[in-house]
């Protein structure tokens, strides 16, 4: 499959291997765009890849996953390389945030090796690279693994000098929770040669109780104590946003202890302000040319003690996610730039052969979840075939075939009954013979 990958696609492929291996310096002129989604259909807030690239109009570079890296059930879970394939095949990129949750201790003495090291070949397995977020905010003392700085350090470094060199293609990424005072970063750095990207969280809960974003909040996180300048600029390391959003959990002001929510116009209205200035081209292109990649966390989740000045929210209920609906697509309109990089469904490309005939073959929608319709050419007077193929190659069905046909064509197939995943539609002719890659998600 990656070679299929390299043949037919090698502006797609030469993009996948762009970001460096360790140590390389970054140059890029612009920012990789991504999203987290949550787990799975359980969140009643899930999208999955292709449906939140269709609502935000832009297909993005990247999408990321938790994973509990203490639970070797879940550390080896099938479900998460079938989840990064079809994002692989439909040119994205996984972004695995590896959280030892179970405590730093269950990495003593070798005690995960032989599962870090069969989830690196997992990775070595995919074509392009993979983002390994280990343990992010480990800075913040709400984490099982976060407060003891030498500690994270220590098993940092193992788990990098353990995986990177099974998997050339990971990415070692190292990211904290945007802080504030003398030791709030530079205890937690787990050292140059250990880490590919540094990176930030960034959220707005309003604490101050003022009903207004945090304006210029990377500005704010970076200049402080220097984020940017010390971690990306002065190490030669790009820069990431792994998560950010805003959500305000009350209308200020209001009585200790009593909530007013906000309505959904007012909401919107301010998540839309927050994503404004983040994703503001300009300032990040003059301020932060490092900061290469910005992933929004788009769910709607439970959150426990979450806090302002003077209030504690049990069991709140927060919605973080894009107002897509909101009746100006701030975000949207935003990353239609070109500065901001996605990423284009493979099956999309037109292909066209080196030999007296010229074909075409596409594909649409790219992803699918039920009906595809296949537009193509046939550039002579002799049999042909359009046949379904797994992402290995071999056939799965044959979904057209005729004789003496010249012309462009069109038909459509259902793809209800398969699985999720990648596939391969193959067009011979007597003076052709290429595919494309077509994406069915979960």
């Amino acid at each position: 499959m990656r070679t299929l990958m390299k043949v037919m696609y090698p502006a797609l492929w030469g993009l996948l291997l762009f970001v460096g291996n360790p140590g390389e310096t970054q140059t890029m002129n612009g920012c990789y765009i991504g999203a987290y989604l949550g787990r799975g259909a359980p969140d009643s807030s899930y999208n999955s890849p292709a449906a939140f690239n269709a609502i935000s109009g832009k297909n993005h570079y990247c999408f990321s996953r938790y994973i509990n890296a203490g639970d070797d059930n879940d550390l080896l879970n099938s479900g998460h390389w079938q989840w990064a394939d079809t994002l692989k095949l439909a040119g994205a990129n996984p972004v695995f945030f590896l959280m030892p949750f179970g405590g730093l201790g269950n990495y003593a003495n070798g005690a995960r090796d032989a599962s870090l090291e069969r989830f690196a070949d997992s990775c070595a397995g995919l074509d392009g690279p993979v983002y390994l977020v280990f343990g992010h905010e480990m800075n913040g003392s709400w984490n099982p693994f976060g407060g003891t700085a030498s500690d994270y350090v220590s098993v940092f470094q193992h788990v990098s000098s353990l995986m990177r060199p099974l998997a050339p293609n990971i990415r070692m990424c190292w990211v904290a929770i945007q802080a504030y005072g003398q030791n709030a970063y530079l205890p937690f750095y787990p050292g140059d040669s250990f880490v590919d990207w540094v990176g930030l969280n960034l959220y707005d809960r309003d604490y101050d109780e003022n009903n207004q974003f945090y304006e210029n909040q990377l500005d704010s996180a970076s200049s402080y104590l220097d984020f940017y300048h010390t971690f990306s600029e002065g190490k030669n390391k790009p820069m990431m946003i792994g998560e950010n959003s805003l959500f305000d959990p009350n209308r200020d002001p209001t009585l200790s202890g009593q909530r007013l929510p906000l309505s959904n116009t007012q909401q919107s209205a301010e998540k839309n302000e927050w994503i404004a200035s983040l994703y503001n081209k300009d300032s990040l292109q003059s301020k932060y040319p490092n900061l290469n990649m910005i992933i929004f966390f788009n769910v709607r989740k439970h959150e426990e003690g979450f806090s302002s000045l003077t209030h504690n929210f049990e069991n709140l209920v927060a919605d973080w996610r894009i107002p897509f609906d909101s009746g100006y697509n701030i975000y949207s309109g935003l990353i239609q730039d070109n500065y901001f990089i996605g990423a284009t469904p493979a099956g999309i490309e037109e292909q066209e052969t080196s030999g007296v005939g010229k074909s075409r073959l596409k594909i649409f929608p790219n992803p699918c979840h039920s009906v595809a319709q296949i537009e193509y050419s046939i550039c002579g007077e002799s049999g042909y075939s359009i046949s379904l193929n797994d992402r290995n190659g071999r056939q799965i069905r044959i979904l057209k075939e005729g004789m003496n046909e010249k012309g462009h064509f069109a038909m459509k197939f259902s793809v209800d009954t398969l699985a999720p995943g990648g596939y391969v539609v193959r067009l011979q002719t007597a003076l052709d013979d290429f595919s494309v890659v077509f994406v069915k998600p979960d």
